[in-house]
C-alpha cells in the first residue's frame, strides 16, 4: 500500500511540472503568434495604405499630365503661359486640377481621408540648339523639361497614416508655327518664314530664263493669285529667287485688261522735208515731204489684232524676231499675280498694294510703240490708213528680209534719235509690276534670308536656305505613313488629320480620302500625293503645312486644299505638280524650287487663295510635351501610430 501510494504521488509530481511546462510553452507560442498576427496585420495595413497612396499618386500624375497636355493646345490658357511666357523662370510651380481622381479616391481609401495635390514646374529651358554650335532659336522657341509632382496624404482625422510623393520629368518643346506682323525680318532664323509668301519660287530667275519666259507668260495657262481674304498689311508676298538686284528681273506681259497700270505716255513729233529725206533717201530732193512720228505705251498682249491695231502686231512680231535673248522673244499673256475678289482685277493693281506684295525685281512689260505716217507727199495728203509704218530696229528689218529701203528707213530713225528722242518701237521692261513710276529699281526692302544658324544666305540656291530646319524642335519622327494612324494623328474613319507642332515622316504620304485639318502644325514627308480635299475645321485658326523634303507634291484633285504646300527639297528641284484634267484649288500658299507651270493642265482656272490665317496679330506658338518619362523619384512616409 505504502509503495503503491508513493508511486502514485511520484507520477503526479512528475506530470504536473511537465503539464505546466507545456502550458507555458503554448502560452508563449500563443503570445508570439498574437504579436506576429498583430505585426502582420499592421504590416499588411501599412502596405495597403502605401500601395493605395502610391496608386493614387500615379493616377493623379496621369490625369494631371493628360489635362496639362490638353490645356497646352488652348490659346490663352495659363498652361501655355507657363511654358511660353515664363519658360525662362524655372522653379515656379503651378497647381494642376485632378477632379477625376479626387472624386474616386474615397472609394479606394476605406474610411481614410485622401489629401491629393499635383503641381508642375519648369525645371529648365534652353533657347538654342543643344549642339556644339548652339544655333539660336527664334523668339520663345526652345526645348525644356517639366517636373510633375504628386503628393498624397492619407488621413485618419488629423493624423497622417500614409504618404507618397512621386515626381516625374517630361521633355517639352515650343515651336513658333506662325509669325506676327513686324517691321522687318527677324534677327533669328524663323522656321516658318515661307508662310509670309503667297508664292515663293526659289529658282525663279533661272527658271524664267531657261523656259524663255513662258513660266510666267504663256497662252495655255490660266493662273491667278487671289488675296481676297487679306487686309492691308497682311498680304501674302511674292518672290522669285535671283531677282534681288536691279539687273536681274522677271517680267509679265501686260494684257489689255490691265493697261491702266502701264505708265501713260503719248507723243507726236512732226518731221520736216529734210528729216523725211533722212528716212527716205531715194525721195530726198525728188518730192516735198512732211510726216509725223506717233509714240505711245500699249499692252504687250492682246487676244486679237485688227485694223488699225495690225500695225502694232507687225511691231511685236518684228521685235520678237530680233530679240537678243530667248526669254525676250515672246509676247504671250502674263499670269495674274495681283487680283482680289472684285469682278475686275484692275482695282487691285495699285502702287500701294503691289509694293506690299512683291519682293525683289518683278517688272511689267509693255510695248513702247512708234509709227511713222506721211502727212504730205509732193503737196498731197496720202491715202489713209495704208500709210502707217512700224518703226523697228535695224536688226528686225534685216532678220525679216525687208530689203534696202526698209533698212535705210531704220538707219535713218537711229540718226534722228540723237535730236528727236526715242523713235524706235521696243518692249519696255523698265518699270516695276505696279501702276507706279518706279523705274530701273526693285521692290523694297530687298528680301534677306537666314539659315538655321541665323546667318544671312547670300545665294538663294544655297542648300542652307531651308524651312523647318531645327530638328531639335521636331515633335516626333515616324518611319511610315501607317504610324500616323497608329499614333492617332490620322483617322481615316472620322476623316480627321490632327497636327500640333512639327512631325516628320520618312515616307511618301498619300491622302486619298477627304480630311478635316484640326490643329496647327507642319507635316514633313518625302513626297505628298493629294487625291482628295483637305479642309480646315476652324478656318480662322487651324492650318497645316505639307513640306516635301525629298520629292514633289502631286495634286490629283480639283477639290479645295486648305494647306501650305512647300516643295523646297534637299535636291533643289522640288515642284508642285497638277495632274492632267485637274485644276489647282489651293487655299494657303505655294513654295517650290521650280514653279513648272508648263506641267499644269491648260484650259483650266488654277487659283491660289492666300490664307490670311498665316498673318496673325501675334506670334503663334505650339507646345508639345513628350509622353516619355525622363526621370522619376518616389518617396513614401508612414506614421508610427497607424494601427
Amino acid at each position: 500500500m505504502h509503495d503503491r501510494r508513493w508511486r502514485t504521488f511520484s507520477r503526479r509530481g512528475v506530470l504536473l511540472p511537465t503539464i505546466f511546462f507545456i502550458l507555458t510553452i503554448l502560452a508563449l507560442f500563443a503570445m508570439q503568434y498574437s504579436r506576429w498576427a498583430t505585426y502582420s496585420r499592421a504590416l499588411a495595413y501599412r502596405y495597403e495604405q502605401s500601395e493605395v497612396a502610391r496608386r493614387l499618386a500615379e493616377a493623379a500624375l496621369d490625369e494631371a499630365f493628360a489635362r496639362f497636355c490638353f490645356e497646352t493646345g488652348k490659346p490663352g490658357s495659363t498652361v501655355r503661359k507657363l511654358l511660353i511666357d515664363n519658360e525662362k523662370s524655372p522653379g515656379i510651380a503651378q497647381a494642376v486640377a485632378v477632379p477625376v481622381i479626387l472624386a474616386q479616391a474615397p472609394d479606394m481609401t476605406r474610411g481614410l481621408t485622401p489629401d491629393i495635390t499635383v503641381t508642375v514646374r519648369s525645371v529648365d529651358f534652353r533657347d538654342n540648339s543643344p549642339t556644339p554650335k548652339n544655333y539660336p532659336f527664334y523668339g520663345k522657341e526652345g526645348v525644356g523639361t517639366l517636373g510633375f509632382t504628386a503628393v498624397v496624404n492619407l488621413l485618419r482625422g488629423s493624423r497622417r497614416v500614409g504618404r507618397c510623393v512621386i515626381e516625374r520629368h517630361h521633355d517639352f518643346k515650343v515651336n513658333a508655327v506662325l509669325l506676327g506682323p513686324r517691321s522687318g525680318r527677324p534677327l533669328r532664323y524663323a522656321q516658318s518664314f515661307l508662310l509670309d509668301y503667297a508664292l515663293f519660287v526659289r529658282n525663279g530667275l533661272s527658271e524664267f530664263r531657261s523656259t524663255n519666259g513662258y513660266t510666267l507668260n504663256n497662252d495655255y495657262l490660266n493662273f491667278t493669285i487671289m488675296q481676297d481674304g487679306a487686309t492691308s498689311g497682311k498680304y501674302g508676298k511674292i518672290f522669285f529667287g535671283g531677282t534681288d538686284n536691279q539687273n536681274n528681273f522677271v517680267f509679265l506681259n501686260v494684257p489689255q485688261a490691265l493697261q491702266n497700270m502701264i505708265p501713260p505716255f503719248s507723243q507726236t513729233i512732226s518731221l520736216t522735208d529734210g528729216e523725211c529725206g533722212t528716212l527716205w533717201p531715194k525721195l530726198a530732193g525728188q518730192v516735198s515731204m512732211a510726216a509725223e512720228l506717233r509714240m505711245s505705251n500699249v499692252p504687250a498682249w492682246r487676244p486679237s489684232f485688227s485694223p488699225p491695231l495690225d500695225i502694232q502686231k507687225e511691231a511685236i512680231n518684228g521685235l520678237i524676231c530680233c530679240a537678243a535673248n530667248s526669254w525676250e522673244g515672246q509676247a504671250s499673256i502674263g499670269v495674274n499675280l495681283l487680283s482680289d475678289n472684285s469682278p475686275s482685277p484692275v482695282s487691285f493693281v495699285t502702287a500701294a498694294n503691289a509694293h506690299l506684295i512683291f519682293e525683289g525685281n518683278v517688272r511689267q512689260r509693255f510695248l513702247y510703240y512708234d509709227e511713222f505716217q506721211f502727212t504730205k507727199i509732193g503737196g498731197q495728203a496720202p491715202p489713209a490708213p495704208n500709210n502707217c509704218i512700224a518703226c523697228l530696229p535695224l536688226a528686225a528689218a534685216q532678220k525679216r528680209g525687208a530689203g534696202p529701203i526698209a533698212e535705210q528707213f531704220c538707219q535713218g530713225l537711229k540718226t534722228l534719235e540723237t535730236s528727236k528722242g526715242n523713235l524706235i518701237s521696243n518692249f519696255n521692261t523698265d518699270y516695276l509690276y505696279a501702276d507706279a513710276s518706279a523705274k530701273n529699281t526693285t521692290f523694297t526692302p530687298p528680301p534677306k534670308f537666314l539659315d538655321n544658324a541665323s546667318q544671312i544666305v547670300v545665294n538663294i540656291a544655297d542648300a542652307r536656305l531651308k524651312p523647318y530646319n531645327h530638328i531639335n524642335l521636331q515633335v516626333r519622327t515616324l518611319q511610315t505613313q501607317s504610324e500616323l494612324q497608329t499614333l492617332g494623328y490620322l483617322d481615316v474613319t472620322k476623316g480627321e488629320l490632327r497636327i500640333r507642332g512639327i512631325l516628320r515622316v520618312f515616307d511618301d504620304v498619300v491622302f486619298d480620302k477627304p480630311l478635316k485639318i484640326i490643329g496647327q502644325g507642319v507635316l514633313i514627308a518625302n513626297s505628298f500625293y493629294l487625291r482628295e480635299k483637305l479642309v480646315k475645321s476652324d478656318p480662322a485658326n487651324d492650318f497645316i503645312v505639307l513640306y516635301a523634303r525629298e520629292g514633289n507634291i502631286s495634286i490629283d484633285t480639283s477639290n479645295e486644299i486648305d494647306a501650305a504646300l512647300v516643295a523646297i527639297n534637299d535636291n533643289a528641284d522640288g515642284r508642285v505638280r497638277v495632274q492632267p484634267g485637274k485644276k489647282m484649288n489651293l487655299k494657303g500658299m505655294l513654295a517650290a524650287d521650280y514653279l513648272d507651270t508648263s506641267a499644269w493642265p491648260s484650259g483650266l482656272a488654277h487659283v491660289i487663295h492666300y490664307d490670311p490665317a498665316f498673318q496673325p496679330a501675334d506670334d503663334q506658338y505650339q507646345v508639345n510635351i513628350s509622353n516619355w518619362i525622363t526621370f522619376m523619384r518616389m518617396t513614401e512616409d508612414e506614421s508610427a501610430n497607424n494601427s
